[in-house]
């Protein structure tokens, strides 16, 4: 993929930091989580399955806010379009349900709806 900037950068390094750490952390998880599941039980294989599948496109939409934020092409999109939970999702921050993290302040650019 081609891409060119389409705004100067407005993700200060403290804040990309954060968010490589996070996919490092998702990452991490996913694998301990593999080598915890039981093979031999297909309840067991279709919840890691899922597991997976929610912590891959975790690492997907905070690998598309790191471009947004760097003025570059997004690859597919915000929560909605990696089809993340609302519980993985700053959404829910607008509501007060829970503390607002880094994580989530240094992937919402500066100047939208936290």
């Amino acid at each position: 993929m081609t891409s060119t900037r389409s705004a100067a950068p407005d993700i200060t390094d403290d804040e990309l930091q954060a968010l490589l750490g996070e996919i490092t952390s998702t990452a991490e998880k996913a694998e301990e989580h593999s080598f915890s599941t039981d093979i031999d039980d297909i309840t067991s294989l279709r919840a890691a399955f899922f597991v997976m599948r929610e912590r891959i496109a975790y690492m997907g939409w905070i690998g598309d806010r790191i471009a947004q934020r760097a003025g570059l092409e997004e690859f597919r999109g915000g929560a909605d379009e990696w089809l993340l939970p609302p519980e993985l999702t700053p959404s829910l921050k607008k509501f007060g349900k829970r503390p607002v993290s880094e994580i989530e302040r240094a992937a919402v650019p500066e100047g939208e709806a936290a």
